[in-house]
């Protein structure tokens, strides 16, 4: 894996990390838990549009990818909350 590529992945560890984390902290707020899921789903499709962007990758097919993929990982985590 090439270094840039090894930095731009950290990121999203990094984010989901800090979801897990608010998870964590936070058990019985279910309205900050709502928060982290949206805050952490929008961190995930605009980490992936930047990530192709800067590797020039990006389509609207990727767009559209990352886009529902957030929205199906926000809508099965929020429906078993």
């Amino acid at each position: 894996m090439k270094r840039h590529h090894f930095t731009h992945f950290l990121v999203l560890f990094g984010i989901f990390s800090l979801a897990i984390i608010g998870f964590l902290l936070f058990p019985t707020d279910k309205i900050f838990q709502k928060s982290i899921v949206l805050a952490t789903a929008s961190s995930y499709f605009t980490w992936g549009v930047i990530h192709h962007w800067v590797h020039k990758e990006l389509y609207l097919e990727v767009i559209l990818e990352y886009l529902a993929i957030a929205l199906v990982g926000s809508i099965i985590t929020l429906a078993v909350m």
